[in-house]
C-alpha cells in the first residue's frame, strides 16, 4: 500500500516538473511553434471543448465504461467463483484457455474485429472492457490456486467443511488480495485499451474526441484533452487504489 502511494507521488512530481517546463518553454521562450501550443491557448481551447464538443459527456462515457466494467467484472467473478476455483469444473477448462488469448493475439486486433462486427453499437465497448477484466481475473485465479496454503486446506477439511464451502469462502478470501493487486496493476492498461477502442470506433468517449481533433489538425485541442484525461486517470487511479485497499485490507498470506 505504501509502495502504491510512493509510486503516485513519484508520478505527480514528474507531471509537475513537465508542466513547469512546458509553461516556461512554450509560453515564454517558444510561444509560436509546431510542437506544443502555449498553456494559455490550451486553457482557452479546454473551455471550447466542453462547450462545443460536449467533452464532459465523453469523459463520463469513458469513465463509466472503465469503472462499470471493473465493478461488474468483480461481481461476475464472485458469482462464478466456485467454478473458477475448481480446476476440474467445465467452466474453468473452457474459460481459462480463452483468458490466454491476449498472449497470442494482441488486444488491438481483437478490438478491430469487435468494431467491425458491431459497427454502430455503443454497448460493445463496455462488453469488450468487461471481457478484459473478467478474463484477467480468470488468469489471476488460475495462477493463484496453485499457491494456496495446503495446510489451510487440510485443516479446513478436518473440520468437516465441504470442498464447495472451502472454495467459496476460504480459498476465495485468500485470492482476493491478488485480484486487488491485479486490478490496480491493469488499471492504466484498461484506460489505454478503452481509449484506443474509442479512437477506432468513434461515437462517444475521450478516444473518439481525440480522433475528431486529429482529423482537423487541432493541436491545442489534442493537448488539452490529453492533459485533462491524464489528470483524471491519475486522480481516479489513486481513488481506486484507496477504495480497493479499504475493501480488501488483508494480505494473501494472512
Amino acid at each position: 500500500m505504501n509502495s502504491g502511494l510512493i509510486g503516485n507521488l513519484y508520478w505527480i512530481r514528474i507531471l509537475i516538473t513537465l508542466l513547469f517546463v512546458w509553461i516556461l518553454l512554450f509560453e515564454f521562450i517558444l510561444p509560436v511553434n509546431e510542437i506544443l501550443p502555449a498553456p494559455t491557448t490550451v486553457i482557452d481551447t479546454s473551455i471550447h471543448l466542453f462547450i462545443e464538443y460536449n467533452l464532459l459527456i465523453h469523459l463520463l462515457s469513458t469513465v463509466g465504461v472503465v469503472y462499470l466494467s471493473i465493478a461488474i467484472g468483480f461481481f461476475l467473478t464472485f458469482i462464478f467463483r466456485n467454478n473458477l476455483l475448481n480446476e476440474d469444473s467445465r467452466i474453468f477448462k473452457i474459460i481459462f484457455p480463452l483468458g490466454n488469448l491476449p498472449a497470442f493475439i494482441p488486444l488491438i486486433f481483437i478490438a478491430i474485429f469487435f468494431v467491425y462486427w458491431f459497427p454502430g453499437s455503443e454497448l460493445i465497448e463496455f462488453v469488450f472492457a468487461l471481457l478484459i477484466i473478467f478474463f484477467s481475473h480468470v488468469l489471476t485465479i488460475g495462477k493463484s490456486i496453485k499457491s494456496v496454503n495446503e495446510e489451510l486446506l487440510v485443516s479446513s477439511l478436518s473440520f468437516g467443511l465441504s470442498k464447495k464451502v472451502i472454495r467459496n469462502d476460504i480459498i476465495w478470501k485468500s485470492i482476493l488480495p491478488k485480484l486487488r493487486e491485479q486490478t490496480i496493476e491493469t488499471h492504466s492498461l484498461l484506460w489505454t485499451i478503452i481509449l484506443t477502442f474509442e479512437f477506432i470506433k468513434g461515437g462517444y468517449g475521450v478516444g473518439a474526441i481525440l480522433k475528431m481533433l486529429l482529423e482537423v489538425n487541432d493541436l491545442s485541442g489534442i493537448t488539452a484533452v490529453i492533459i485533462i484525461a491524464l489528470s483524471l486517470i491519475l486522480i481516479l487511479t489513486g481513488l481506486s487504489r484507496y477504495l480497493l485497499n479499504k475493501l480488501i485490507f488483508w494480505d494473501s498470506n494472512e
